[in-house]
């Protein structure tokens, strides 16, 4: 059961980054919760709470500028029973590598999102 939770887990979180490499504002929409409340902390930018807010963060950062060509590598599910999930991962953009957490949820039996955040990685020394 829980190699299934878990595929299905990365079915979502790709799906998550596939609908923001393609600024597919509607189809980011369709992945976060609806019941559940949500955040993000997109790299650089405070904390947003609340769905509203959340979505118009994305669309800001998707439709109002070109989409990252962005991937994630790395992925690790972590579950935490049968109804969440945390997937850390590393998004690579061009060159730059970000570390990412994603919150899941299911939710009307999907994983949906509750929170993102995504920060740069420390600098290497030596």
């Amino acid at each position: 059961m829980n190699a299934d939770l878990r595929t299905d887990v990365l079915d979502a979180n790709r799906c998550f980054y596939e609908a923001f490499r393609n600024g597919d504002i509607e189809w980011m929409d369709q992945i976060w919760a609806r019941h559940e409340t949500v955040s993000v902390y997109h790299p650089g930018w405070s904390g947003i709470v609340g769905r509203a807010d959340v979505m118009a963060s994305w669309r800001q950062v998707m439709v109002h500028s070109v989409p990252p060509d962005i991937y994630a590598s790395d992925v690790y599910v972590l579950l935490s029973g049968k109804r969440k999930a945390t997937v850390f991962c590393t998004e690579n953009v061009g060159e730059a590598a970000i570390f990412a957490s994603n919150i899941f949820v299911c939710e009307d039996e999907e994983w949906r999102l509750i929170h993102h955040q995504a920060t740069p990685l420390p600098i290497q020394v030596g």
